[in-house]
């Protein structure tokens, strides 16, 4: 922590250092502050770089958004990740994996607080996505298979929830 925290301060202009420091430090140390705080001026750094429109502010969004989630800042986690998906859906489209995966972590984030209606429709429009792509076979495929597989399990419907198991493993 204390040698990616350095390197973020000596190259502060270098977004995936900063990324990479606020990510550790929040995942194994647990100092949110300090963690959102990186992640904050990654995605400022990431804006001024190369614009609003930028693959790298949609990924400084994701995390940001998933450190909020994981506080309990559940709406906020959501405004954040609505942003990255928009902005991931306008750079690559949507027909895109980073997209899918996008819907992926916005669903997940739903799932989370037992909203599982909505993350229902972003689990679908993800593996929908991946299905339409003309590589399916993708990893991308196993986890949109497995996570609607958790979520059966997580509504009761464990024989549901073992065919989306059964199609990852295929």
């Amino acid at each position: 922590a204390a040698f990616l925290e350095r390197r973020a301060r000596l190259d502060s202009t270098n977004i995936r250092w900063q990324m990479e420091a606020a990510n550790f430090i929040y995942e194994f140390l647990v100092d949110y502050q300090r963690a959102q705080s990186l992640a904050q001026h990654a995605l400022k750094e990431a804006i001024a770089q190369e614009g609003t429109e930028c693959e790298m502010a949609a990924y400084c969004l994701n995390d940001l958004a998933k450190m909020e989630g994981s506080e309990g800042h559940f709406e906020e986690a959501i405004t954040l990740m609505r942003q990255s998906v928009d902005l991931r859906r306008r750079i690559f489209g949507e027909q895109n994996e980073k997209t899918a995966h996008g819907y992926s972590n916005l669903a997940q984030l739903f799932r989370e607080k037992d909203l599982l209606d909505s993350a229902r429709i972003y689990y679908e429009r993800a593996l929908s996505i991946r299905q339409s792509m003309e590589d399916n076979a993708c990893d991308g495929m196993i986890d949109s298979y497995f996570d609607l597989g958790k979520l059966e399990r997580k509504e009761g419907h464990p024989r549901r929830a073992l065919e989306y198991y059964q199609q990852a493993l295929a």
